[in-house]
């Protein structure tokens, strides 16, 4: 609107409220009448892209169907004046409305809704005025009573509206289980919980192409809130307003006629439009409708119905300060401050409306953490993480310098307005509607609300001290009471806490009195719930502490009571608080400088620690907190100690314990500060001092019990009666103790040596006895036994407690145990309170004490027995002396210590006089008759063979299995006497030779005769023998065997052993035991055999492979033999045979057999001379094999499986007639392959490829390269590619660690493995062949995996031609900021230039480029580009460029037409094929893009405003392949506009305007009279509204006489967008002034009355700039020449850079109205008062009556 206009407006408008007022003024309404009424109509159908788009509720032209109409609204009830900004606006009940029942809702019929309220905050204010029962009301009353319509349900729905243009689509889609994978560029259902419509869903997801649109999604809204309002209140609806679990009840029209199901819109194409549309939107409708009705009730009159969306802070239970900040606790962790907590509510909402700032105490920046309350961090920077974490969070910062800790959150909160529009009266009690649809409208908006939280640190800090008080009930002489420093607690965490803690001196049975104090460090209130206070072993619980003990404040006043419990298991003391309603638990008071709040504990502990003969003994004990509450009764972060942890000690480690490892070794400085491991732990010492006392440690030794086998029954021991009394006839008896001396005195045997017969069993006891004063272990005690006496071993009932030391330098055996030593034996693995802890220790004697031989003994003892067998002959008569003594012996804490009278293990000779830890037994031998039967190996030359054989040895009918090792005794010591005279009888045969010996073949049986002597003096023995080989044949003279009696007495068999030849074999070498070979490789095996030594001995030799069914053998002819270097001739040194087997395949056994003969006596081959020449050495054989195939040429072998072959040496020799067989090692080949997987990707899915050809290489280089293929393979129908026969894992001797104890290399088949590598050599047809290099593994399952290991994609070739639309001229003047800039990361392409308008003029010409570009694999043109003609452009047909690019035009009905009037588009084909090969775009090949440029030109019309946005769309019409065939584009549809679409693109320009105004004013009246100049300024600027007339009053005396000028303003502004010039102002002087160029030296009279000038001709004003001109003009003096003068100013040239003309005047044309041109007037009039000149602004009744004539005609015209 110009000035002038508003001008008139205005004063209108003041006029109007002037009168208005005064009417209703006392009028109230609380309507919200300052915004304009809205008009409404509706429509079935609205233009979308060129379409009529509208919806309908199943067929809305039948009675079963609705429309779903479209909501047109205007600027006023002109329906040719649509708004352009059209409000978001909802029927609230459908088929409700005169003007939209009666009349069909046709768009004549307009409805001006004037009221419009809060459908929220003002529910209750317009239900009161809705004062009658009408229906309209009653609409409305049930609309907004939850009880009666669906109000909360509508407010649901509204506020989870999509809004276009507000509601982000993605979220939106997303909130209803429509989520978008940014990988995949498609959407997916995902059910959200409570809501699941995977029935109604593709698994397939939706894409851009087939996305629900936004006119989709208010439809579907449009039917939810229909559903509530007409189907929910009246259920006869059902069948048009209930579509739940219905899929087909959408229906759509695109040319406003026509319905048909979205299901079936766009069915056969490719992106299935319509159906998966439809989809969506039945999703879309059952959330709505499910989701407003559980959520209904979340609107409630306390909320006022109103839900705010966005995240929220929790403050609930949070106090405030004075600033309004909330109150958070800080507590100290470490260095750091934690803050917290901090709650953030999620409110079904995202969280990106939330930010945080955390300062100091001077409101600085400060680093912080986001935490949990122990100051762990929870791995996150940004908040928006934590929104919706229930416990909270906490911020850590660090300590240093923080006094205070400033919090602030912003947080982003949503609303949504819901307006209610209705068409009717208000007054100020009622409110009376018309019958119309009452409409909704909604809007949304954000706020930003900060919460702010203050923390000052608030810490918790208990520290423990703990001091001994007393001894036995005495104070301590030399204090030990802390003398505290609060200095470093100013600074620090903890108080200087100064004491000793040098141990203090204490004996056994001592009572200490320790104090344990607790303080409180801290700035909150807390106490100590429980304490440990860790004792050491020699130091227990007093028996004078109670069950309960209580605390002492720092007044001696009694404060807390604590329960006491005593475990003697770990030997702690817990003090646990009592905290009960009767005697609740009292706090220590936080600390303030010079106030450290504690209570003090006493308990008292018993020393039970015996003093050590030589070392101090150190009692340490350990006190700790070990839990602590605040003041609220909850545990709590102590700040610089944690509870939970202790020190790691117990009862056994703490001798040298002196806590924080930083502390002085020197403990007796009482003004150190003696740290514990953290503040609330401490410890103290006590030291007990050692005293000399006697050890003497006595030991006896007697004989028990003699048996004729190892277990000794009643009757066996050598007691006083045949049955045991507990008394042995041979053990010490103490019978006194002097009680003065302690000395002990003893009744003991006279040691006279007992006879025992050999063989016999022999039991000694050794008893040692304690006969000093300090307890003690006799650690070790050993026992030499004489020649003669052997010890039993494996007797583990006596003897499992020693061990046989071996022999000492006289040959006699030496046993000892420790059994009895500090924790050993029956003390192994015991603590205390375990019955045998300490039961190996032997107690100090009672010098005052009975003797006892029961529990307690005294004096104390222990017996260690040990089990003896004579062994001494018959012959002898000796007598057999056994020695015992204690080796070691240590104090109760196993430390050494010294014996009064003795040293222990000393005992040299026994003829020197024994000490008391020494002892004896005698025992004298008498021996029967007896034999052995001895057993001997030897080799072919009678030497003994000291390798291990074994035999199966049968005596008397028991059979066993023994081993030897050059002789063997089978039978010792075989009594010959009379209790023995039947024949023993061996029977003995070898079952296993020493290695590299033949077996003997041959069974021997000695049978042993016994009898009396002839002259009846003794015993005599005779032997007899047989041997018979395995085929009975009796070889008993052969050599080979012989028994004889020899002179010892003793029977001897000796049994020869010659050696067996060996047989070896392996892959390439002998020692390979594992190979990979390829398939088509040649294998080479080898086997060797050593010639025997006495090969004369063999009657045959041969050897011989029987070859597997999966390998070939290659023939007689590739097999060589060799002896060494020297090769052997077939038919002179061996034969050879080969003989197939044609079943082998079949039975899976073998392909044939390979038999290599070297002797055969019988056949008459006997060993050549080169064999006998080389006895001793080895033949040598190879031969080849490949792997076998079947008849198609497939391998037998599977791959990955291990093919093994093993050969045999047969041969007999002159031990026998029995073939021997020997057998080799099992050398394997194998072979493996490896699988693929080929596939393209459609739909999401993998689909199989084949036709793929790959190959396989040993080296990356050389696959990259495609050289050295080794073979190639192809993928089958299923996708499949195979590579079999490839080796892996190589040979095993090619790495020694291969290598094994006996000398061949060997690895594991089945874990071997090789890397290969593959190549796609070509690809399908129709595919990209895959550019990259797989590594492969071949290994035993790499071809049989289930799952095949490795996939490889075959993109398909697509054909993708996108366009971009830019201006590249505008009015001949070049535009390069808008060429796209192409961007390709990793083969994607992406565009980047501005659509920004581009600012034009009317009448410009703008060359648009049309640039195509391939982003496809495949060559292609684009046939034809189609740009429409929007309004306000104007196509040029004959503009040179036009013509150029061969453009056509077609009209709305696509016909071609040449009349530029009835174009609606325009189309060419300039880069199709049929225009040459040079329009062709290759095909993308990721690095480079190819492209191709079309221009079109276009002009510029008057849009009539400088607002509105000229949008041109093109896009590719059609597109072909290179060959001009028809060709699908992958991501578009040639000629439909679709959103998203890359084959489519706008541009945008905007128009501007060149506007330049003038106002012109009266600015000053100059009056000069008798002389005198006056010049009166009047203050106006031309902007006053009205204009005022400025008066002159003169006296009709001096008239003639005073001379009055006006001067007049002329004000020039640029109202238009573009900088310009007011070249020439030009004025009309009315009749009755006078122009003087003396005045107006710039101004120039163009005469008639007209004056001009150019003084702004060089003035550039910008857009809203202005410039103001002066001119003065003369009154004429004459009574005839008053009244009004008119002066009229014009600008009459104007220029600018474009050469646009002004938008609305025209220069120089003098048309009033325009607002270039201007007036000013002024009235002289006669005064009759005193004679003076005035002027004034006349604005009283003149201004009335002037309204109608200056306004009129100054705004109207």
């Amino acid at each position: 609107m110009n000035k002038k206009n508003l001008k008139f407006v205005i004063a209108f408008i003041i006029f109007f409220i002037m009168i208005f007022g005064l009417l209703v003024s006392q009028i109230g309404s609380f309507a919200v009448v300052a915004e304009k009424p809205i008009y409404i109509n509706l429509g079935k159908s609205k233009n979308v892209n060129g379409k009529n788009i509208g919806y309908g509720i199943n067929d809305p032209t039948e009675s079963t169907g609705n429309y779903i109409w479209q909501i047109n609204q205007y600027n006023s009830n002109n329906v040719n004046d649509k708004v352009t900004n059209a409000r978001n606006l909802y029927c609230i009940k459908a088929e409700y409305g005169k003007s939209w029942v009666s009349n069909g809702g046709k768009e004549t019929n307009i409805v001006e809704y004037n009221l419009s309220y809060d459908l929220e905050q003002q529910r209750e204010e317009i239900l009161k005025k809705l004062v009658d029962s009408s229906d309209e009301n009653t609409v409305i009353k049930n609309l907004l009573t939850p009880e009666k319509g669906a109000y909360n349900q509508i407010l649901w729905i509204l506020d989870n509206a999509y809004i276009k243009g507000q509601t982000d689509k993605k979220e939106f889609l997303s909130s209803i289980g429509i989520n978008y994978d940014s990988t995949e560029k498609a959407y997916y259902y995902t059910p959200i919980e409570g809501y699941d419509y995977s029935a109604l869903a593709s698994a397939n997801g939706y894409t851009e192409a087939n996305l629900i649109t936004d006119e989709d999604i208010k439809a579907v809204q449009r039917a939810v809130i229909w559903y509530y309002t007409n189907y929910l209140t009246d259920t006869t609806n059902d069948a048009v307003f209930n579509q739940k679990s219905k899929t087909d009840w959408l229906t759509i029209t695109s040319d406003g006629t026509t319905y048909k199901q979205l299901a079936d819109f766009n069915k056969f194409e490719e992106t299935e439009n319509g159906p998966l549309r439809n989809e969506q939107a039945q999703i879309l409708y059952n959330y709505l409708v499910d989701a407003a009705s559980k959520n209904a009730s979340k609107y409630t009159e306390e909320n006022n119905y109103t839900i705010t969306k966005g995240v929220t802070v929790n403050t609930t239970g949070l106090t405030q300060n004075s600033n309004g900040k909330y109150r958070l606790s800080a507590t100290r962790v470490d260095s750091n401050y934690v803050v917290g907590p901090i709650i953030i509510d999620k409110n079904d909402s995202l969280a990106d409306g939330i930010s945080i700032t955390v300062t100091n105490q001077d409101n600085s920046d400060i680093q912080y953490t986001f935490t949990d309350s122990r100051g762990n961090s929870l791995q996150t920077t940004n908040i928006k993480d934590l929104v919706g974490r229930a416990e909270g969070f906490y911020i850590t910062v660090s300590r240093s310098g923080i006094e205070k800790v400033n919090i602030k959150i912003n947080t982003t909160q949503e609303t949504t307005k819901k307006t209610l529009w209705l068409d009717g009266t208000e007054t100020a009690d009622a409110i009376e509607l018309n019958s119309e649809q009452p409409i909704v409208e909604v809007t949304r908006a954000t706020k930003e609300i900060p919460t702010e939280f203050e923390a000052q640190p608030n810490e918790f800090d208990l520290a423990l001290r703990k001091h001994i008080t007393q001894l036995n009930g005495t104070n301590l002489k030399d204090t030990r009471i802390p003398n505290i420093d609060e200095t470093t607690l100013q600074t620090a965490t903890t108080a200087t806490y100064k004491h000793r803690k040098d141990p203090v001196v204490v004996k056994d049975n001592d009572e200490v009195t320790y104090n344990i104090s607790i303080y409180n460090e801290g700035n909150k209130e807390g106490y100590a719930t429980k304490i440990i206070d860790q004792l050491p072993a020699g130091l227990i619980n007093s028996p004078n502490n109670s069950s309960t003990v209580v605390s002492k404040d720092k007044s001696g006043n009694i404060k807390n009571t604590y329960k006491l419990a005593y475990d003697t298991m770990t030997n702690q003391i817990l003090l646990t608080i009592v905290n009960t309603t009767e005697n609740p638990a009292k706090t220590l008071k936080a600390y303030t400088a010079g106030s450290l709040d504690s209570e003090v504990i006493e308990i008292k502990c018993k020393v039970t620690q015996e003093a050590d003969t030589k070392n101090q003994i150190i009692l340490t004990n350990v006190a700790w907190i070990s839990e602590a509450y605040d003041a609220q009764g909850t545990t709590t972060v102590d700040r610089d100690s944690q509870p939970e942890t202790f020190p790691n000690v117990n009862k056994n480690n703490m001798q040298t314990y002196k806590g924080d490892s930083s502390n002085d070794e020197d403990l007796s400085k009482k003004d150190n500060f003696y740290k514990g491991e953290q503040d609330d732990d401490d410890f103290e010492k006590l030291v007990i001092m050692p005293e000399e006392k006697i050890f003497d440690l006595a030991l006896f030794k007697h004989i028990a019990a003699i048996s004729k086998d190892q277990t000794i029954e009643n009757g066996e021991y050598v007691t006083d009666n045949k049955n045991i009394d507990g008394t042995y006839l041979r053990a010490p008896v103490v019978t006194a103790i002097n009680p003065e001396t302690g000395k002990i005195t003893y009744k003991e045997d006279n040691k006279e040596a007992l006879t025992v017969e050999p063989g016999d069993y022999v039991l000694y006891t050794i008893r040692v006895y304690n006969e000093g004063e300090v307890n003690g272990y006799a650690s070790k005690i050993k026992d030499t036994l004489p020649i003669g006496l052997e010890f039993v071993v494996g007797n583990e009932e006596y003897n499992g407690k020693w061990n046989l030391d071996g022999m000492d330098k006289d040959g006699r055996q030496v046993v000892s145990t420790t059994w009895f030593a500090k924790g050993q034996g029956a003390e192994l693995n015991a603590v205390e309170g375990d019955s045998n802890y300490k039961a190996n220790l032997l107690y100090a004697l009672k010098k005052d004490g009975a003797i006892s031989t029961t529990d307690p003994e005294n004096p104390d003892y222990i017996d260690a027995q040990v089990l003896c067998k004579v062994t001494e002959n018959a012959t002898s008569d000796r007598v057999l002396v056994n020695y015992a003594q204690i080796a070691d012996d240590s104090d109760e804490n196993g430390n050494p210590i010294d014996d009064i009278d003795s040293t222990p293990d000393n005992f040299v000779n026994p003829d020197r006089e024994f000490e008391d830890d020494e002892d004896l037994e005698r025992i004298k031998v008498r021996t029967p008759g007896q034999y052995d039967l001895v057993l001997v190996k030897e080799d072919k030359d009678g030497v003994q063979l000291n390798s291990t054989a074994k035999f199966e040895i049968t005596t008397n009918g028991v059979k066993e299995e023994k081993e030897i090792t050059g002789r063997l005794t089978i039978a010792q010591n075989v009594p010959v006497d009379a209790d023995h005279l039947t024949d023993d009888v061996y029977v003995i045969k070898e079952t296993k030779a020493p290695d590299e010996y033949c077996e003997f073949d041959g069974t021997i049986t000695v049978t042993v005769s016994k009898s009396i002597k002839a002259d009846g003096s003794g015993y005599e023995k005779s032997i007899k023998y047989t041997v018979v080989d395995s085929k009975g044949n009796d070889i008993t003279n052969k050599k080979d065997a012989n028994v004889y009696l020899n002179d010892d007495g003793n029977i001897y068999v000796e049994v020869k052993n010659y050696k067996e030849p060996e047989i070896h074999k392996g892959v390439k070498d002998v020692t390979n035991q594992d190979s990979g070979y390829n398939a088509d490789e040649v294998h080479s095996w080898v086997i060797e055999s050593g010639i025997p030594k006495n090969v004369d001995d063999y009657k045959f030799y041969d050897i011989i492979d029987d070859i597997d069914y999966r390998l070939k053998f290659e023939g007689k002819e590739n097999v060589t033999v060799k002896i060494g270097n020297t090769k052997l001739t077939e038919g002179t040194d061996y034969k050879i045979t080969y003989t197939e087997n044609a079943t082998g395949v079949q039975d899976k056994t073998k392909s044939g057999t390979l038999t290599l003969t070297f002797i055969d006596i019988d056949n008459g081959m006997q060993a050549s001379d080169k064999i006998k020449n080389n006895a001793g050495e080895k033949v040598q054989v190879t031969f080849k094999t490949t792997f076998a195939k079947d008849e198609n040429g497939k391998l037998l072998a599977a791959m990955g499986e291990q093919i093994e072959n093993q050969a045999k040496l047969e041969y007999t020799n002159t031990s026998s007639d029995n073939k021997v067989v020997k057998e080799s090692e099992k050398p394997e080949v194998h072979t493996g392959g490896v699988t693929l997987y080929k596939y393209y990707v459609a739909n999401n899915q993998k689909v199989s490829l084949a036709g793929a050809k790959f190959g396989i290489y040993a080296t990356e280089e050389d696959a990259k390269n495609n050289k050295n293929v080794i073979s190639t393979a192809e993928s089958d129908e299923k996708g499949i590619v195979k590579f079999i026969g490839l080796q892996y894992g190589g040979d095993a001797k090619s790495d020694e660690n291969n290598k094994t104890s006996n000398g061949t290399y060997e690895y594991d088949a089945d874990k071997a493995s090789t890397k290969y590598w593959v190549a796609e050599i070509e690809a399908p047809a129709g595919y990209q062949k895959y550019s990259g290099i797989i590594e492969v593994t071949i290994n035993k399952d790499s071809y049989n995996e289930e799952k095949i290991q490795y996939e490889v994609e075959n993109a398909k070739l697509n054909f993708d031609l996108a366009l971009r639309k830019f201006i590249t001229e505008v009015e001949g003047k070049e535009v390069t900021s808008r060429v796209p800039q192409v961007k390709i990361d990793n083969g994607k392409v992406t565009y980047e230039h501005s659509k920004d308008p581009v600012t034009v003029h009317v009448d410009d010409t703008i060359i648009y480029t049309l640039r195509i570009f391939n982003e496809g694999n495949i060559d292609g043109y684009a046939s034809e580009i189609e740009d429409d003609i929007p309004e306000y452009l104007e196509y040029l047909p004959d503009e040179e460029t036009n013509i150029d690019y061969m453009w056509k035009m077609y009209d709305k009905d696509g016909k071609e037409t040449t009349n530029p009037e009835e174009a609606v588009k325009v189309k060419t084909a300039y880069l199709s094929k049929d225009n040459g090969t040079d329009k062709l775009l290759k095909a993308f090949d990721g690095t480079n893009i190819n492209y191709q440029d079309v221009k079109i030109a276009f002009k510029v019309k008057d849009p009539n405003s400088n607002t509105t946005i000229i949008t041109n769309h093109a896009q590719i019409s059609d597109d072909s392949d290179k060959d001009g065939n028809p060709i699908e584009d992958i991501d578009s549809k040639p000629g439909e506009w679709n959103d998203g679409e890359d084959d489519q693109d706008e541009e945008n320009v905007k128009v501007e305007y060149f506007d330049l105004a003038l106002l012109k004013f009266v600015s000053k009246v100059i009056v000069i009279e008798d002389g005198k100049e006056k010049i009166t300024e009047t203050g106006y600027n031309g902007h006053e509204d009205p204009e005022p007339v400025v008066k002159v009053e003169l006296h009709k005396k001096k008239i003639n006489e005073v001379t009055v000028k006006f001067g007049y303003g002329i004000t020039i502004t640029n109202e238009g967008d573009i900088p310009g010039y007011a070249t020439e102002i030009t004025d009309y002087i009315p009749e009755g002034l006078r122009f003087e160029a003396s005045d107006n030296p710039l101004w120039k009279d163009e005469g008639n009355n007209v004056i001009s000038t150019k003084q702004l001709e060089n003035t550039l004003l910008q857009p809203g700039e202005s410039a103001t001109v002066e001119v003065i003009l003369t009154w004429i003096n004459g009574a005839d020449n008053l009244a009004l003068k008119t002066n009229t100013a014009e600008i009459s040239e104007d220029k600018n850079e474009y050469d646009v003309p002004d938008r609305d005047s025209t220069p120089d044309n003098k048309k009033e109205g325009e607002d270039d041109i201007d007036i000013a007037k002024v009235i002289l009039a006669i005064t009759t008062g005193i004679a003076k000149t005035y002027f004034s602004l006349t604005v009283g009744l003149l201004a009335v009556v002037l309204v109608g004539v200056i306004l009129i005609k100054k705004f109207v015209i």
